[in-house]
């Protein structure tokens, strides 16, 4: 259904977030960064539900990863950044 699109992937993950189905949409966002590793918007949306379910540890890891791939993306950052000064 969704083939290599890590835009429908992400779309997919987010559709899913707003059902209340995290399970759901780990696994979209685990197949987004997948198909490609420089997608930010994925990275920072994973991160961002992780973070907001209590998940620091794991926030903070997809964070890194997401700005390894992704050096320059703003958003990320900015992102990172809020969680970190929480």
């Amino acid at each position: 259904l969704h083939g290599n699109s890590s835009q429908l992937l992400l779309g997919s993950a987010l559709a899913e977030i707003r059902t209340g189905n995290e399970d759901a949409a780990r696994r979209f966002f685990e197949r987004a960064v997948n198909t490609d590793r420089r997608h930010a918007h994925a990275w920072q949306a994973w991160a961002v539900m992780e973070m907001r379910a209590g998940n620091y540890a794991e926030a903070k890891t997809l964070f890194e990863c997401g700005i390894q791939s992704c050096q320059n993306h703003g958003a990320l950052w900015q992102a990172y950044g809020y969680m970190e000064a929480k």
